[in-house]
């Protein structure tokens, strides 16, 4: 993933708008994470039970530790101790939403 171009984040217009993470589906747990990131409101998922997503917030590991994953065929970088709870959320027949912070957050938009 060396030479892949790095991802760049779109605005998110709404002042209810959040970005949600749509983990493809692998049976191998060392395959690359292949991701793709989804624009949303709260509003469209007020009270929604058949579309829930799993929320992920970390803090744990070395921040200097990083791995790129495929976001839209682009890299992104995250902590390593991010790259490792994906693949362990991951299912294996199914695309998975989820928020994870340091992903579905632009971490270079103040």
């Amino acid at each position: 993933m060396d030479n892949q171009e790095h991802y760049h984040y779109t605005k998110l217009t709404n002042s209810d708008a959040f970005r949600l993470l749509l983990l493809q589906p692998s049976p191998v747990l060392a395959s690359p994470l292949q991701c793709k990131l989804l624009s949303s409101t709260l509003l469209e998922y007020d009270e929604d039970i058949i579309n829930h997503y799993t929320a992920l917030s970390y803090v744990w590991g070395d921040a200097n530790d990083n791995r790129n994953i495929s976001v839209d065929g682009k890299s992104i970088e995250i902590t390593a101790s991010l790259e490792l709870v994906l693949r362990y959320l991951r299912d294996d027949k199914r695309e998975l939403k989820v928020w994870a912070d340091g992903i579905c957050i632009d971490q270079n938009d103040v």
